[in-house]
């Protein structure tokens, strides 16, 4: 019976998994890509869930970006135009 309910719980969490991120946006690759390449500006990007560790964008105008759920551990981000950004649920 253990393995049983072992089994279960584990298929129950693989679940649970997989449905939490469905139906939200993805970080559009273009903008991502520009981002990695040095392009400091990106107003409005969908960069969603994009892993932007170690990039840089200081100075740069993102106002509108949604950087919702998005990875930007040590990212350069001083005199940046960020109105209006989004940063829900963001690895800062």
């Amino acid at each position: 019976m253990n393995r049983f309910a072992a089994a279960a719980f584990a298929l129950s969490a693989l679940a649970a998994t997989a449905a939490y991120g469905q139906g939200a946006p993805a970080a559009d690759p273009r903008a991502v890509a520009s981002i990695k390449a040095g392009d400091h500006n990106c107003p409005g990007c969908m960069l969603a869930g994009a892993d932007l560790t170690n990039q840089c964008v200081k100075g740069g105008n993102l106002a509108g970006a949604d950087f919702d759920h998005a990875r930007l551990v040590l990212m350069c981000m001083s005199y940046a135009d960020f109105k209006k950004a989004t940063f829900r649920g963001t690895d800062l």
